[in-house]
């Protein structure tokens, strides 16, 4: 393979044939420059290989063989076994980029030596060779800020507790009680709420809320039309008898 052949064929103007494209004809071409060495001869790829690689049938790969030995581009000669091809070397254009010819191992035809050593090596004369200078590249060091973690406020627990012994109505009790606008004997539903849950021994983590609920639904169930509560009248002997009665403080 001929990488100098390959170029020219690529760059080589080719007059449009009749019966067939530019295009296919300078397809094979480079295919048979690339079969071939650097004088254009040992060509000897196979129909079938000019087939495969550049995807044309038949018809187009024979002609375009022909249209190129018409022109002047190739010469065939037929052997026992195979077809070989000669690349018409002169035919192909001496023209080839500067950074083409910059990259080929082998000189060009057409270009003097001191041509082609100097665009190999653009840098060969006495002219100094300045290199760049190229500065570190210093990155900023950029610290984590770390802010201080909160603990969070724990709020005490509350268990549930049965009524205190001491239960009181305090001042803010009275005031929402006349607020509200009611009726009741405060003192004696008191007593029969502080009775009643002594009895049934219940836990509650709010005595307070819930003295205000029993007040409410009192209210709502019988206003100013609750009855009294019957109270017995003790003996003289029995005076200062202790009976177990709900004392409440106000």
């Amino acid at each position: 393979m001929c990488v100098e052949l390959v170029i020219r064929a690529l760059h080589t103007q080719i007059p449009k044939p009749a019966g067939s494209s530019v295009q296919s004809l300078k397809l094979i071409l480079t295919l048979l420059c690339e079969h071939a060495n650097s004088d254009g001869g040992s060509c000897f790829p196979s129909h079938k290989r000019l087939k495969q690689f550049s995807g044309m049938g038949n018809d187009a790969v024979n002609n375009a063989l022909k249209a190129l030995q018409e022109l002047g581009f190739i010469k065939k000669k037929r052997t026992q076994s195979s077809n070989q091809y000669l690349i018409c070397v002169e035919k192909l254009t001496a023209e080839i980029p500067r950074i083409l010819r910059a990259e080929s191992h082998t000189p060009v035809t057409g270009i003097s030596e001191s041509d082609n050593r100097n665009s190999r090596f653009p840098n060969s004369g006495n002219e100094p060779v300045i290199k760049p200078v190229i500065k570190p590249v210093i990155k900023p060091v950029i610290k984590p800020v770390i802010k201080p973690v909160k603990e969070p406020v724990k709020e005490p627990v509350i268990k549930n507790h049965s009524i205190p012994d001491d239960f009181t109505v305090t001042d803010e009790m009275k005031s929402w009680f006349a607020e509200k606008g009611f009726t009741l004997d405060i003192q004696e539903e008191t007593e029969e709420f502080i009775e009643y849950w002594k009895s049934e021994g219940g836990k509650k983590k709010n005595w307070q809320l819930t003295w205000k609920n029993r007040m409410r639904d009192q209210q709502k169930r019988y206003g100013t039309s609750k009855p009294k509560r019957a109270t017995k009248a003790r003996p003289e002997n029995f005076a200062n008898k202790d009976y177990g009665e709900t004392k409440v403080n106000f």
